[in-house]
């Protein structure tokens, strides 16, 4: 039981991959250029090591795994998780960076809107994605053991009748 309670409390690192989808530029069009997006994220127990890795290649594109990913937990956030987990599409958040070529590097995987935001505030660009049923399960137990909202404290009223 301690085992369990252990696991919960400290879950570590959730691996995960990133699916990306690759539009090449229309020739034909002047001011067309290449898109990337962020299509998904996959629970994954045995994460690829290369990245990214082409899965499927076809005439309207390109998509890809991008793996060596973890969705890790902090207690700082876990209020950012509760609100999450009670959205009408609970999400996970995908913090990219861009390289030479404009292509979209994934660097973390957040289920926190909190730190989404902040780097959304920066130069980062950040993807929102449906969360995987096994993610949100996972996230639960630990919202479920971590947070604790705070008791709602009711507003002392001032005594209008009385002068100051």
């Amino acid at each position: 039981m301690n085992d369990v309670l252990d696991a919960a409390t400290d879950p570590g690192p959730f691996p995960v991959v990133v699916l990306l989808s690759h539009k090449p530029a229309n020739p034909a069009t002047r001011w067309s250029r290449d898109s990337w997006q962020v299509t998904g994220v996959v629970a994954n127990s045995r994460t690829p090591a290369e990245r990214p890795r082409l899965i499927r290649s076809s005439a309207e594109g390109d998509d890809y795994l991008w793996g060596g990913l973890a969705l890790r937990l902090y207690p700082d956030e876990v209020e950012s998780y509760y609100y999450n987990l009670l959205a009408r599409e609970p999400a996970l958040y995908v913090i990219c960076s861009k390289d030479d070529q404009g292509a979209l590097q994934p660097l973390r995987v957040s289920a926190s809107f909190d730190e989404a935001n902040a780097y959304l505030g920066g130069e980062g660009d950040v993807a929102s994605v449906p969360m995987p049923p096994e993610i949100y399960r996972w996230l639960e137990r630990y919202v479920l053991i971590h947070y604790a909202p705070e008791p709602r404290r009711q507003r002392r009223r001032d005594n209008w009748a009385e002068p100051s």
